[in-house]
């Protein structure tokens, strides 16, 4: 089943032939199914990626949807049912696959609103709703919540995009905040210039935030910087950033002065860019 779906997908970008309303919407057609099974319904596009959900320890539920995509080689003609559900073994698969360490979400702190969903004739796609609270979640514990498609009424579910993954914490983050960022960047065709600004560090779990890389976030280039037990701060590039990045001196947070010191770079054609950095606290 994998193999065939993904290479279904090969094909999605290059077919022409759909309404112009669902070509506004980014859908072609899987044209290689197998025998008169040619139609797949999966979550679409990045849905299957895990989505991080910050929760405060409240009873307010916060709401999100999902989308719940049918891809065919024609047009379909009749209404398709899916059904979805929380799916706990998932939960440990994801964690071998991704060296990962989430939690079992419990029951009381999630709610999928609607389990099952009509995708309408000559629609491509609705929406699965649920909530979150975090109100009976362990502080800084990283929850995972896994929803599978479990049936359709028309095709197959696909294989590889089938479960949608939504992680949840409650933080007590004290590293998060509004910083100011100086130093240089020094590239090395065109020398070094000045970093000097005004810096968001927003909270990935209770010992990591994520901020903009260098100057370069108008770029997307983000970072997320972990600071361990030593104080010592582990860099690790994400968005756009070179994930060739490394540490070139010492990384450290002085909790003193609320003040990250960093020393980072990564390699280029033309050569290695060299980043020094503090954020300092407002």
């Amino acid at each position: 089943m994998k193999r065939i779906i993904k290479s279904g997908l090969i094909l999605f970008a290059s077919v022409i032939g759909l309404s112009s309303c669902l070509e506004d919407k980014g859908y072609t057609d899987i044209v290689n199914g197998v025998g008169s099974q040619n139609s797949y319904v999966s979550f679409f596009g990045n849905e299957s990626s895990l989505r991080p959900v910050i929760l405060e320890a409240t009873d307010k539920p916060k709401y999100d949807t999902l989308v719940v995509s049918f891809a065919s080689s024609t047009p379909q003609t009749q209404d398709v049912t899916v059904t979805v559900d929380f799916d706990a073994a998932a939960i440990a698969a994801y964690n071998n696959s991704n060296k990962a360490s989430f939690s079992t979400i419990p029951t009381s702190a999630f709610n999928i609103i609607n389990k099952s969903v009509v995708i309408k004739a000559g629609k491509r796609e609705a929406k699965i709703a649920y909530s979150l609270v975090g109100k009976t979640l362990a502080k800084c514990e990283s929850f995972l919540l896994p929803i599978a498609i479990k049936t359709t009424s028309v095709g197959v579910v696909a294989g590889n995009y089938s479960t949608a993954y939504i992680s949840a914490i409650v933080p007590e983050n004290p590293f998060a905040g509004s910083y100011q960022a100086t130093g240089i960047f020094t590239h090395p065709v065109n020398g070094p210039r000045d970093i000097n600004e005004a810096k968001t560090l927003s909270t990935v779990d209770c010992s990591t935030v994520e901020t903009n890389f260098a100057d370069l976030g108008g770029s997307g280039w983000k970072m997320w910087l972990k600071i361990n037990a030593d104080k010592t701060v582990t860099l690790i590039p994400k968005g756009n950033a070179n994930t060739a990045t490394v540490q070139s001196g010492v990384n450290i947070y002085d909790p003193a002065k609320k003040q990250y010191i960093l020393n980072y770079s990564y390699p280029a054609a033309t050569g290695d860019r060299i980043i020094t950095e503090k954020i300092t606290i407002k």
